[in-house]
């Protein structure tokens, strides 16, 4: 994170962690934390908790739907509803939309991911927020 506003700037370090549980007739169900880290600007990061559900599709191809609230009293929910489609070996694209708690208006999201054995690099594009677009870069490590 890094965090720039009149002049003044502060960064910090962050973490997320995942488990994805498969279901019967090609579904799952996703829950995460993310955000786990040191303060920015003197506060605390917004731990997130994420829970999701999505259905795999022939060729790889996910559709999904997921939940997400900082933790804490009286929190409200995000929404986003997406899509990823494998178009090579070790490329994958994402889109989507976003709905942030409070407001109506539904935000595009977009994305894409590099897989190579059990890493991926990942690359997230959202129109969204405060602070307005939003891009985010992750390393991934899955077992198998």
């Amino acid at each position: 994170w890094r965090q720039d506003l009149d002049g003044e700037g502060s960064s910090a370090a962050s973490a997320s962690a995942a488990l994805r549980i498969a279901l019967p007739s090609d579904f799952s169900v996703d829950v995460s934390m993310v955000d786990l880290g040191t303060r920015i600007a003197g506060d605390e990061l917004p731990t997130t908790m994420r829970l999701g559900a999505s259905w795999h599709g022939q060729g790889g191809a996910r559709l999904g739907l997921e939940g997400a609230a900082p933790l804490g009293a009286g929190s409200q929910i995000d929404w986003s509803a997406g899509m990823e489609l494998p178009v090579a070996s070790a490329l994958t694209l994402r889109g989507g939309a976003l709905m942030l708690a409070g407001n109506s208006s539904i935000q595009p999201t977009a994305g894409l991911s590099v897989a190579v054995s059990n890493w991926s690099v990942d690359f997230a594009y959202r129109a969204a927020g405060e602070l307005g677009s939003t891009l985010h870069a992750g390393i991934s490590l899955f077992s198998r």
